[in-house]
């Protein structure tokens, strides 16, 4: 309080720094895809907490390996519910989760050889997966979500 600190760019980031909130305009009228969504933010949160406090190697990886895990899951509903929703666009939506998915193994084994430091796990989980994606081409399928209603509730 009532001083100045200097950081330095080699000193570690507080863990703190950097956070995903869900925000309600993100909400695409599904209760499964959203709580999915949420939940694709907390764990993207959890192992940002872990890359940026300096976790050991193993445990950033068993964080890493868990969204990965999740997020292929969620890909998979996702695509489900888009096919029961007539979504026009559904092949192309696919084939950028495949290359998201395939990113995501990559920047596992560049981290675990070292080659990824923290800015390049959150430029992808940022840049990648939560601005490109999940604002931008999640956000074209919610009209037919929308429009779909209880149904899809129900798939």
């Amino acid at each position: 309080r009532d001083r100045v600190v200097l950081f330095d760019p080699s000193d570690r980031l507080p863990a703190a720094a950097v956070r995903f909130s869900w925000r309600e305009e993100w909400a695409s009228g599904n209760d499964l895809l959203d709580g999915e969504h949420r939940r694709l933010l907390e764990l993207a949160n959890d192992l940002l907490d872990h890359s940026l406090s300096g976790s050991a190697p193993e445990l950033l990886g068993s964080r890493l390996d868990a969204l990965i895990r999740y997020v292929g899951d969620h890909f998979a509903d996702e695509e489900r519910l888009l096919a029961a929703a007539s979504y026009p666009y559904l092949s192309a939506h696919a084939e950028l989760h495949r290359k998201l998915e395939a990113d995501a193994r990559e920047l596992k084994a560049r981290s675990e050889r070292g080659e990824a430091p923290p800015g390049v796990l959150l430029d992808f989980l940022v840049g990648r997966v939560v601005t490109d994606h999940l604002l931008k081409e999640d956000t074209k399928f919610f009209p037919y979500l929308r429009g779909m209603g209880r149904q899809l509730a129900e798939t």
